[in-house]
């Protein structure tokens, strides 16, 4: 979901589900914080605002949320109406899926666990015509539990649909789009950009009737031992491009969608935080260079990060880029 403002909250761009507020423990406000960091778009308000006191409020820097009025409650429906939607729901329950004179067959493989030496199965699937196959979906070679999922939904607009393929994992996934008419062709691949996440979203930003894709990039899980709360997770737009038929990274193109909200965030760094300081400041610096700014993302990083270690930090932050497809293509380096 994409960084929305939140008018619930005076002076704040936050959000949090409600099963965070039940107090105001330490493991709660670290929560907290860690959604205040992403901005993402408080989604129940009426389940958690008559359960939260006045105090926890309080202790977590913020004056007591006011009851929405209609107009606020528009406004937040219309947001999320122009929020990026997962595909699930075109999802087939079975195990097969006939169309256009093709088949994709979800099938299992046995991976090895390298450390408890046992079996384990994993799902994939195949796309098949006239007994050969045409594609297999598969991007896990280690074993980890998974699902693997697969419809049909209209990315191109009109009546003709595409098939969509889900392998996805715990925090994680890969997704694909496979047109057949005129003829068969991947137009979206996630292994091949180093993008994912547990969702394939989609979303008509420009309401041209063809959906872009939203991704998220990954390559800093883990960086600097980042938590999984801390982990910066910018977003990544596909559109697609007719002339090359395939889905293509389109952040420059969407600045003002991948940006929204960056100056609020800017303005909210705290210059003496303890924790989220190198994450919320890198955060903001990949949003930038993934919108095709990475002069603006150093000056802001020199201005913004003040530790001594300044220099060191953005040696590996250049050197995670430097391997990133997505990166990669959008400075004119050849992804692969």
């Amino acid at each position: 979901m994409r960084r929305a403002s939140n008018s619930i909250f005076p002076g704040a761009d936050v959000g949090i589900t409600a099963h965070l507020y039940n107090d105001c423990q330490e493991p709660v406000l670290q929560a907290f914080a860690f959604f205040v960091m992403k901005k993402v778009e408080l989604k129940y308000f009426g389940s958690i605002i008559s359960s939260v006191s006045l105090s926890c409020w309080q202790s977590l820097g913020l004056p007591q949320p006011a009851t929405p009025s209609a107009a606020q409650s528009r406004a937040s429906f219309n947001q999320r109406e122009r929020d990026p939607k997962p595909i699930d729901s075109v999802f087939v329950k079975g195990d097969r899926l006939s169309f256009k004179g093709s088949e994709v067959i979800k099938q299992k493989k046995k991976v090895k666990d390298s450390y408890t030496n046992r079996f384990a199965d994993v799902s994939y699937a195949v796309l098949m015509r006239e007994g050969r196959v045409l594609a297999k979906f598969d991007a896990i070679d280690y074993e980890i539990p998974n699902t693997i999922d697969f419809g049909l939904f209209p990315f191109l607009g009109g009546k003709t649909k595409q098939l969509a393929v889900s392998q996805t994992e715990w925090r994680g996934g890969q997704h694909w789009v496979v047109d057949l008419s005129p003829a068969f062709r991947v137009i979206y691949d996630s292994t091949y950009w180093g993008v994912g996440g547990e969702e394939l979203q989609i979303l008509d930003i420009d309401n041209d009737g063809t959906y872009e894709i939203i991704q998220y990039e990954r390559d800093f899980y883990g960086f600097e031992n980042f938590t999984s709360m801390e982990t910066p997770l910018p977003t990544i737009v596909f559109k697609f491009d007719r002339q090359e038929r395939k889905y293509l990274p389109a952040n420059r193109r969407f600045q003002n969608y991948v940006l929204k909200g960056i100056n609020e965030r800017i303005r909210s760094l705290d210059p003496n935080a303890k924790s989220f300081y190198l994450s919320r400041r890198l955060d903001i610096a990949l949003d930038y260079i993934f919108a095709g700014k990475e002069q603006e993302a150093w000056s802001f990083f020199d201005k913004e990060y003040r530790r001594p270690d300044k220099k060191e930090m953005k040696t590996k932050i250049r050197a995670v880029l430097k391997k990133q497809p997505v990166y990669r293509f959008i400075y004119g380096a050849k992804s692969r």
